[in-house]
């Protein structure tokens, strides 16, 4: 359970970026400067935390928790326990050796070699190419529609989990990943009077490709997270997109890109929100969705992330003043539904599992 909590939490903060964007864009700042700041300063938050931890030591986990050694015939095929135990179950010795990689207790400072163009792409899915096709989507579609195709995501997720990673396809998971789509199309207020389902060609391409970036960048952080932990993951993830999206923009607009040069002078609010957010949704949403998505299947870790909206759709009502109307409860009820759905069924999995393997 405690990786959906991490995953749903990670969508609840990623919804705060509405109100963000909306404010920082009322200052005059575009889409692209706003992606661009939010990856900045994740990567300098999060490469002062590694470096903190690097100082400190980098490889001590938390005090009183250690390895719990497992016996191989103490749990069936396929099954991994918790990698942590009370220091009082073990010897009570903490060394470096003790404690896995790709857990929040230990960080791969540096990518290895091999690892680079994964790096590379996974910046360009999550920084670059899932942000500015989501972008396009709303200029050339309605808000409605582009959010929506950016919600198939899970379905992406789920084929490429049964090619790559051999993950199953099953009953619950179909089940959910319908009650959950349905959901955010209810809550996004696709096809209410008024709306239309006219959009260009162009716009519904970009709209599926930003539900296809961010479906295979929740497949490659699966890949990717438990060997590098969730913080130094991001951090390489931000630094390579941002530096990417640095260097289009450069030659697009030519020269310096013109958000190093307006950011000082924008003291206190500018500064002040694009710290906010870069911690917010550019940080701490980022290490619990990557935490989150080691511990459960990549299908359902990304119905799970499908909370986002339905704080988003919470957080406007109460917040910005939007109305809240049937449909759109009815929406987030089958959210709700959705993600309790995958949660419960992980849950009843694995306490089978454990009442197997204690005989």
């Amino acid at each position: 359970m405690t990786g959906y909590i991490e995953i749903v939490g990670a969508g609840v903060i990623w919804a705060t970026t509405g109100p963000f964007v909306r404010f920082l864009s009322t200052l005059g700042w575009s889409p692209w400067d706003i992606v661009l700041g939010r990856a900045l300063f994740a990567t300098a938050f999060m490469g002062l935390w590694l470096l903190v931890k690097w100082y400190r030591g980098h490889n001590v986990p938390a005090p009183g928790y250690i390895r719990r050694p497992l016996s191989e015939s103490a749990a069936p095929e396929g099954y991994t326990p918790s990698k942590f135990a009370p220091e009082s179950e073990g010897t009570g010795k903490l060394t470096p050796e003790s404690v896995p990689q790709g857990e929040l207790g230990r960080e791969k400072l540096a990518p290895d070699r091999g690892d680079i163009v994964a790096f590379l792409l996974l910046g360009i899915l999550a920084v670059m190419l899932s942000q500015i096709s989501y972008f396009y989507a709303l200029s050339a579609t309605t808000v409605a529609v582009a959010v929506t195709l950016n919600y198939t995501a899970p379905f992406f997720v789920l084929l490429i989990s049964l090619l790559f990673l051999g993950e199953k396809v099953t009953r619950e998971k179909v089940i959910a990943l319908f009650m959950a789509f349905l959901g955010v199309v209810l809550i996004s207020g696709l096809g209410e009077e008024g709306g239309t389902l006219t959009v260009s060609p162009l716009g519904f391409v970009a709209g599926l490709l930003s539900g296809a970036s961010y479906g295979a960048q929740t497949v490659v952080y699966k890949k990717l997270g438990r060997k590098y932990g969730p913080v130094s993951l991001n951090f390489w993830t931000m630094a390579f997109g941002g530096s990417l999206l640095f260097c289009v923009l450069s030659v697009w607009r030519g020269g310096v890109v013109e958000f190093v040069r307006a950011l000082p002078p924008a003291w206190p609010k500018s500064l002040f929100h694009f710290a906010l957010m870069g911690l917010g949704p550019g940080t701490t949403a980022f290490i619990l969705f990557a935490d989150g998505i080691n511990k459960v299947e990549a299908t359902r870790g990304s119905i799970a992330a499908l909370a986002e909206p339905l704080a988003a759709y919470v957080i406007g009502y109460f917040f910005l003043g939007e109305s809240l109307s049937l449909r759109g409860i009815v929406g987030a009820l089958s959210v709700l539904s959705a993600i309790a759905v995958v949660s419960a069924s992980q849950a009843l999995r694995m306490r089978k599992i454990i009442r197997v393997a204690g005989r």
